[in-house]
């Protein structure tokens, strides 16, 4: 029966092949930056605020994802590296730039983010959670982007 098993797994790592996943857009030869605005990421307790053109969009977050922003806004540590950290460790030692994050959709209240990778004459598009994205951008130096639509449309006036 364990022969049986081990080789089960054996034969399917041969043969199987994942499916596409959702989560990569594709490969794009340029990326366009019109109708999106820059965004300076802030937080307060767990409720993230970018702030833009006198405009404030806001959204909550959990507590992991909102001291992981934090973490990036001081440019510090934790005890032991987080995810993201590890992640930027990843792209920086593998020559993977993050060109920019761009928070480019609101469907069923709920915003959506795309993080841009570059590696030599590739650009790849990741669909992502807007508090990854801003996590990831915040410790690699990324600017982060907003629909100027949906920055007008659910954004405060803070001007």
């Amino acid at each position: 029966m364990i022969i049986v098993f081990f080789s089960g797994i054996n034969v399917g790592g041969y043969f199987y092949r994942p499916p596409t996943v959702d989560y990569i857009l594709g490969y794009t030869e340029s990326v366009s930056r019109d109708g999106f605005v820059e965004v300076e990421p802030a937080i307060n307790f767990t409720t993230v605020h970018l702030v833009s053109d006198c405009k404030d969009v806001f959204f909550d977050i959990t507590v992991d994802q909102a001291y992981s922003i934090h973490k990036g806004l001081e440019g510090s540590l934790g005890v032991r590296p987080l995810t993201h950290d590890i992640a930027g460790d990843i792209m920086e030692n593998f020559d993977i730039e993050i060109t920019h994050v761009r928070i480019d959709r609101f469907e069923n209240d709920i915003y959506y983010a795309t993080i841009f990778l570059q590696r030599e004459n590739q650009i790849l598009e990741l669909d992502a959670r807007p508090s990854d994205s801003i996590a990831l951008a915040l410790r690699t130096d990324t600017p982060v982007y907003f629909k100027k639509s949906i920055l007008e449309e659910m954004g405060t006036d803070v001007c």
